[in-house]
């Protein structure tokens, strides 16, 4: 006999499972996001019958992002601000594609049966039918669509990524010149520099033959998913490799799908050493040695580009813009059916998911007064203080969805205010300050070797043409063998947009001369060019300064991390300090951000010359826009200066940021490593 009631007393015995159980269940837990609309992150079309077939990565993705949006607490006003800014830029742009996705819903006939193709005429049947009976060409062959493996075939070891490294040029030779002590072999480089910069006009050599140069033995590692792999040492300041290196590649989760590899976040280092030997006094040997020689590798530089851009290459319309959407949809169809491959873009969303036309974001903008007040007598260097500005905006991936053909743009002041932006932003932004300072200047959609789908800003001056990276606040010339773009496909102003109907869509073939139709093909024809379309942008930009005290404690923050982590790096060997050694470098950063960086390194370098006298000194240093310490801590990982395993080595890290409006930060590090002379 019970003794309390109860109100359902077989309840009991239809519990088939226990609360907890319930809520353990990874299938009912996605049912609940579904339901509630929150299943954005999740890959699958339908939610698997049974728990086994759900994959816990995907109910962690989940719980990471959850963590995302959670308010930060312990991390800084800065790395805070730019975290919700990505955060409100993603879930922008989720909401305006789910928008789009349910207006999209609606399905004819040719979306449901595969072969069809509609018949509007008898002429057309005829056609049809005739062309069946036709004699094949073995002469000429048709090609074939290569035929495409489902990604639930891919499995982990299928999918390779081929990287075949060519050759390099101008690496920086050793000078044995320098004053040093007998018998000491001190890897001092001299620097062969290839002059890129648009103002040097003269057509000679900068530099000269020194018979005191030693020959460099440059290798090329390359860093993907905590992996590295290395090419074989080559010879001299211009080395050819013509290697090929077979990267693993496993995707999380063992997805192999588009919106699964789209989430992917990891970068493609590809960095260069020269190797140095060492000669070894000791009788005990490390790894690193070898016989009576310790190996070393000296960082030179290093090219990174994310795996996003490996991908990349593999409606809510004003009523008075009707017709002018409806023309711009009909313009880049017919340009796309023309030449598939090529970029263009008439019309994108704004942050409000209203369709607006892209000249509509093109408007001479004021950039901050203190980049302005900075070379009064000197304007080439203002357009490049103001390219730099832009670049050290934190630039963020706008991938959605493999067949999704939307592009959501924000503001240029929106841009300023949240301190990210994506390859489009950017270049709408320079785009704009060089309209401010009186330069005729364009947007430019294309491809580049390293970073796929890309925006540059093509300017004209002097009857020369110039192309600027709005990511790195590079400039190059339209023959430049260096520079990385390698389509042109279109351009954009604040009155038309221009397509690339040439053959030859290089940089170098390409003729630039938009009044010519048979090379660019315009959206809007003369006579609807005196309708100017009313720009989104603001007529100016307000600034606000940032706060030095809050930069200040970043800065040391990230300056006690990566001594943290050289540390944890090094856990099998100590890790010594050199305290005069940092005092200097923390002398000598803020002179690099404010000075011609092509020369200043060396000038400042002079002042080591004291520990030149009883040091073998190899020191880096990196400069980068500020995202967040994982990104910082990458940076100096690659630079491989830890991995030193000589006896009685000492190190010199310092960190300088350089504050610009809007929290906008240039990030500098000084790395250095010290080894006595024997």
């Amino acid at each position: 006999m019970s003794k309390y009631f109860r109100l359902e007393q077989l309840q009991e015995e239809f519990n088939f499972v226990t609360e907890e159980e319930i809520k353990k269940c990874k299938r009912f837990q996605l049912l609940q996001l579904r339901n509630s609309e929150q299943l954005d992150f999740c890959h699958i079309q339908q939610i698997p019958l049974y728990d086994r077939e759900i994959p816990d990565a995907l109910i962690q993705e989940y719980e990471s992002q959850l963590e995302k949006d959670i308010s930060m607490t312990d991390v800084d006003p800065i790395t805070a601000q730019r975290i919700r800014s990505a955060n409100f830029v993603r879930k922008m742009r989720k909401l305006i594609l789910k928008r789009l996705v349910k207006i999209k819903h609606k399905f004819n006939l040719m979306d449901i049966v595969s072969d069809y193709e509609e018949i509007i005429s008898m002429s057309q049947l005829r056609n049809a039918v005739f062309k069946l009976g036709e004699p094949r060409r073995h002469l000429k062959p048709q090609r074939k669509e290569r035929k495409k493996v489902p990604a639930q075939t891919v499995s982990d070891g299928d999918v390779k990524l081929l990287i075949r490294v060519l050759r390099a040029y101008n690496i920086p030779s050793r000078n044995s010149a320098v004053t040093r002590p007998a018998g000491v072999h001190s890897p001092a480089y001299t620097i062969n520099r290839l002059f890129q910069n648009r103002h040097v006009l003269s057509g000679k050599s900068s530099f000269t033959s020194d018979l005191s140069e030693v020959t460099v033995h440059p290798f090329v590692e390359v860093s993907f998913q905590h992996t590295i792999y290395q090419t074989s040492t080559a010879e001299g300041s211009h080395p050819c490799w013509n290697e090929e290196l077979q990267v693993d590649f496993i995707s999380p989760g063992h997805d192999y799908s588009f919106s699964g590899l789209s989430k992917i976040k990891d970068n493609i280092y590809v960095n260069i050493f020269d190797e140095v030997r060492v000669e070894k006094h000791e009788d005990t040997c490390l790894k690193g040695c070898c016989g009576h020689w310790y190996i070393r590798k000296n960082w030179f530089g290093s090219v990174t580009f994310p795996f996003s851009a490996l991908l990349e290459q593999s409606k809510f319309a004003d009523h008075e813009d009707e017709t002018l959407l409806q023309r711009a949809y009909i313009f880049k169809k017919n340009c796309t059916a023309k030449f598939p491959k090529r970029r263009i873009i008439t019309s994108v969303f704004d942050s409000e998911g209203r369709n607006i036309l892209v000249m509509k974001y093109i408007r001479a903008l004021n950039p901050p007064q203190l980049l302005l007040d900075m070379h009064l007598d000197d304007p080439n260097a203002t357009f490049d203080f103001i390219a730099r500005f832009v670049s050290l905006i934190p630039c963020i991936s706008d991938t959605l969805d493999e067949n999704a053909d939307i592009d959501v743009w924000v503001t240029s002041e929106h841009c300023i205010n949240l301190a990210v932006g994506n390859k489009e932003e950017h270049a709408v932004l320079l785009c704009n300050y060089l309209l401010y300072l009186g330069k005729k200047a364009w947007v430019l959609l294309g491809t580049s070797v390293l970073e796929g789908k890309v925006a540059y800003v093509l300017t004209h001056e002097n009857e020369e043409y110039f192309l600027w990276n709005p990511l790195n606040g590079q400039c190059y010339k339209q023959f430049d063998a260096f520079c990385p773009l390698q389509s042109v496909d279109c351009l954009i102003n604040w009155e038309n947009v221009w397509f690339n109907a040439q053959q030859n869509s290089s940089p170098m073939c390409v003729s630039f001369d938009i009044s010519k139709e048979g090379f660019w093909r315009q959206f809007l024809p003369y006579n609807f060019q005196c309708i100017k379309p009313q720009t989104v942008q603001p007529k100016e930009i307000l600034y606000t300064p940032t706060n030095r005290s809050t930069v200040e404690e970043l800065q040391n923050r990230i300056e006690k991390t990566l001594k943290n982590k050289m540390m944890e790096w090094r856990f099998q060997q100590p890790t010594r300090w050199h305290r005069q050694c940092t005092a200097l470098l923390r002398q000598i950063l803020p002179k690099l951000e404010l000075r011609n960086r092509n020369f200043v390194i060396e000038k400042e370098e002079n002042k080591l010359e004291s520990l030149l006298e009883h040091y073998w000194v190899t020191g880096y240093p990196l400069q980068m826009p500020y995202i967040d310490l994982p990104s910082i801590t990458e940076a100096v990982y690659q630079t491989g200066i830890h991995s030193s395993e000589i006896p009685n080595t000492e190190f010199a890290l310092a960190v300088y940021i350089h504050p610009y409006p809007n929290n906008i930060l240039a990030i500098w590090i000084y790395l250095v490593s010290l080894v006595c002379h024997q």
